[in-house]
Parts: structure tokens; C-alpha cells; sequence
């Protein structure tokens, strides 16, 4: 954490938010909710500080582990580049030795295993017989012209713009 904030303004947001579930749904009677918020009340200006702090503080929280998850993955696509090389080193190692029977080297039993797969040089040319339709995904809404429209004072039924307020932070 890198902001702290008075143990009394934090444990009256506690209190305060200890009367609710995660739906916003009282728990408990709502006189107990009622006073836990004068007493937030009374401290106002300080709750207000608090949940700016605690807000800033999960966000820094959750910065420093995007950049974690982004270093890991950094390291795991290296590893994964090296994994690929050494079996591409193995292989050419091994192919001179294999004579179609699995090769003991130390802890470990190589061969080859056949495997086939279909590879399609021509789309174009393959009957239709042998083709997959897939459908077409459904039409989307283009909000940014049904915007437009509707600020040109043009009738888009079925939509319309709505003004809100966004809280912002700095």
C-alpha cells in the first residue's frame, strides 16, 4: 500500500460497508446500515480520502501485476523459442542413429511417431463436396453512424444517445 489513512475513517467504512452484500443488498436491519453511514457521514471528507487512496492503491496493485503477468509471459516465450531449438538440435542429432526403433539415450526412450495430415494447396480447385460453409456471423449495430444520425436530427428507431457522467480521478 502506499497510502495509509486514519484507523477511525477506515473502520467506519468497514462498519459501513460490512451492512451490504455484493449486489448493494442490505444485510442485517436497516437501522444498523442508517447509523454506520451518519458516522461515515461525520466523517465525510476523510471517507471520501479513503476511497480515493484505496481506489489509487488497487490500481497501482493491479498495474504492478499486468506488468508481472507481462514479464512471465516474456520469459515463457523465451523458454518456449529455446524448447523449440533443442528439439530441433535433437532431432537432427538423432535422425542418422534412428533405424525405425525407439533409441535408448540415458533416462529417455526417442522415436518417431508417423503422423499424416491434409495439406490444401489449391482452395479454389476442391469440389464443393469437400468444402465447410461456415455462417455468417450476425449484423452489429454501427453506433458511431447511429450517433451521428441522430445528432443530424434524423429518426434511428430502436436507439438513442444518452449522456452520462463519468467520474474521474487524477
Amino acid at each position: 500500500m502506499l497510502y495509509t489513512l486514519p484507523t477511525e475513517v477506515n473502520e467506519a467504512l468497514d462498519k459501513y460497508l460490512s451492512c451490504f452484500d455484493e449486489n448493494w443488498e442490505i444485510i442485517g436491519d436497516y437501522e444498523t446500515a442508517q447509523k454506520e453511514l451518519e458516522e461515515l457521514q461525520n466523517k465525510q471528507l476523510e471517507a471520501i480520502d479513503w476511497c480515493l487512496t484505496t481506489n489509487r492503491n488497487l490500481e497501482l496493485h493491479s498495474e504492478a501485476i499486468d506488468s508481472e503477468i507481462e514479464r512471465l509471459m516474456k520469459i515463457q516465450q523465451s523458454e518456449k523459442k529455446r524448447q523449440d531449438k533443442l528439439m530441433l538440435l535433437i532431432d537432427r542429432l538423432v535422425s542418422p542413429l534412428y533405424k525405425d526403433k525407439p533409441l535408448a539415450i540415458g533416462n529417455f526412450k526417442v522415436s518417431y511417431r508417423k503422423s499424416e495430415s491434409t495439406v490444401i494447396y489449391d482452395q479454389s480447385k476442391l469440389p464443393p463436396e469437400y468444402l465447410v460453409y461456415k455462417p455468417a456471423p450476425d449484423p452489429s449495430p454501427d453506433k458511431i453512424k447511429i450517433k451521428e444520425a441522430i445528432k443530424e436530427w434524423k429518426e434511428v428507431t430502436g436507439a438513442r444517445i444518452e449522456t452520462k457522467l463519468s467520474l474521474t480521478v487524477k
